[in-house]
């Protein structure tokens, strides 16, 4: 059984002089709860911004500390949240300051404080606190090549018959290796920019192949090598995310570069080349997300990066409205069914304008919606195979009208992404198994005659007419 400790702290009351004043100001009460044998439903656990742990309080029903607790998961993982106390616990909740939230044992959110309490100016302080998943410091970071590694400064330029002989400012690292793309920009004389393949590396020189090189003896520009994993086809697009974890999360306070929980990618390969420089982390993993479809790509409430396949197993079944009462809202303004993707120019190519790249289309949901046409821009380096995954992915997410179910009252539990079963109560409900385009899969006796005609058309791209004639009996 707990205790709580209690210090009474009286706001208001202070003397100036030989004289004293008081003002009706509330009474702020500082509580620490203690409860070695604790192992209820959950509990908030605050720590420094360094990991340090200040302390925890229990999410409990009996001399709760709670007000208010809400806070927001989706397939990006930890979103915000907002709580609201009723008292102050003995330990310090400042901007920054991390908080995890653990319900039945499993870690459920986690994330920083960004807005606390300040001073008030009426009776009735409100001691609400509001912060951000961990997801939120990858908006602020940028991808950018590290100097040494990715990023040279040029010395000069040699002519070497077809080839350019490139000297730069220190070794050239050993991850730089024969086929890896490079660019060279800033350079004395402008014919030198642009994009080049590694023929050979040595000491602090890159050999390329560039016909129309020109010799520069002047000290000026700069060479950024694509680090390898980016414009391998063959590479798995699980290892284009351990390297940008291992290699860019290094300075976002509270995300982990371990990759123990990226998922090997096996038969999702790149296909084709990437370019994320002068991107932020949150913006590469949008790219990745568009380009796999079926994976999520997400943080979790201890900063560390999930890379993994949608669970295929049904999680929980749901009763309504023996355990909670549902609202249903269909949306159907979000319906694309034409998908085209466009490519702008590439780095070393200062007059290609957008194009098209790839598209996708679904005659099913043409047919039954209208055309609904939608299109996204990417930049020139995604290679068309990239492109047209993408085009597919987004195809697949916006051809039908997308269900959701929203609801007040459930039961307080950690609640997890993935599949769940709603079982509704009687009534009349349109259930549709799937759209009908083809008789593929139907095994059709000889006395039947099938045949499919979208002039009676309810739902689907073709709707079966049955003819069924009498048997003569010989």
């Amino acid at each position: 059984m707990g205790f709580a400790v209690k210090n009474i702290a009286l706001r208001g009351l202070g003397a100036f002089g030989s004289r004293m004043f008081s003002q009706q100001l509330p009474i702020q009460t500082f509580e620490t709860y203690e409860d070695p044998g604790n192992s209820g439903d959950g509990r908030i656990d605050v720590s420094t911004i360094s990991g340090t742990l200040l302390g925890s309080i229990p999410i409990n029903v009996q001399n709760t500390k709670w007000e208010k607790l809400r806070y927001e998961n989706d397939r990006q993982g930890c979103r915000d949240i907002t709580f609201q106390l009723n008292s102050m616990p003995d330990f310090p909740i400042e901007r920054f300051t991390r908080v995890k939230i653990t319900i039945e044992g499993e870690d459920a959110w986690g994330g920083y404080v960004y807005n606390y309490p300040t001073e008030g100016f009426d009776k009735i302080q409100k001691l609400e606190f509001k912060g951000f998943g961990y997801r939120e410091r990858l908006k602020k970071i940028k991808i950018k090549p590290a100097p040494g590694k990715h990023l040279y400064e040029i010395q000069k330029i040699e002519i070497a018959g077809v080839n350019v002989i490139i000297t730069l400012n220190v070794p050239v690292h050993e991850s730089v290796i024969p086929g890896n793309f490079f660019f060279v920009t800033d350079a004395f004389d402008t014919k030198n920019n642009g994009r080049y393949n590694v023929i050979s590396t040595g000491g602090n020189q890159i050999v390329a192949l560039k016909p129309d090189g020109v010799a520069q003896t002047i000290p000026q520009g700069l060479l950024t090598v694509i680090p390898t994993v980016w414009t391998e086809p063959s590479a798995l697009m699980s290892d284009v995310v351990k390297q940008i974890v291992s290699e860019y999360c290094t300075k976002a306070k509270g995300i982990s570069r371990s990759v123990s929980r990226i998922q090997n990618s096996t038969g999702i390969l790149l296909g084709g080349r990437l370019d994320f420089e002068k991107m932020t982390i949150a913006q590469a993993f949008d790219k990745i997300r568009e380009a796999v479809p079926g994976w999520y790509l997400w943080v979790d409430p201890n900063g560390l990066v999930v890379f993994g396949p949608d669970p295929p197993n049904l999680i929980d079944k749901i009763f309504a409205p023996e355990e909670a009462n549902f609202e249903k809202d269909e949306d159907l303004d979000e319906i694309v069914n034409h998908v085209e993707i466009n490519r702008a120019k590439d780095r070393d190519d200062e007059n290609k304008s957008w194009g098209l790249a790839a598209w996708a289309e679904d005659p099913t949901s043409v047919t039954k919606w209208g055309l609904l046409e939608d299109e996204m821009d990417v930049p020139n380096y995604f290679d068309k195979e990239i492109c047209q995954m993408i085009a597919n992915k987004r195809l697949a997410e916006k051809k039908d009208p997308v269900e959701r179910f929203s609801t007040k009252m459930i039961r307080f539990k950690n609640w997890k992404f993935g599949k769940y079963s709603l079982v509704s109560p009687w009534g009349f409900y349109k259930n549709i198994l799937t759209d009908l385009d083809d008789l593929s899969g139907w095994n059709i006796a000889p006395e039947i005659s099938v045949s499919l005609s979208d002039e009676v058309l309810v739902t689907g791209f073709k709707s079966m007419k049955l003819g069924i004639g009498l048997i003569s009996d010989g």
